[in-house]
């Protein structure tokens, strides 16, 4: 029946992702011949470091208008 058929839809999908995944893979590090490295934790920390100003004013923007949704929803009982 058409009810049993439908474990093979994320069966597919899920050979589909698997299998274009390898693909992809395969180019990269056979074709492309590009090696995987680690990069030290030293320039992990700086990089990090470096990007707290650029990631705080994201954070303050996004804080700033779900604020003002909150507010303006409480006082006038707006539903979204």
């Amino acid at each position: 029946t058409d009810s049993s058929r439908y474990i093979l839809v994320p069966l597919f999908t899920s050979f589909g992702l698997l299998l274009g995944s390898l693909i992809g893979l395969y180019i990269v590090f056979v074709k492309h011949k590009i090696n995987f490295c680690v990069p030290p934790m030293k320039m992990l920390k700086k990089h990090l470091k470096d990007s707290v100003p650029f990631f705080s004013s994201r954070v303050s923007v996004s804080v700033m208008t779900k604020t003002n949704y909150i507010l303006i929803g409480s006082f006038y009982h707006i539903n979204q």
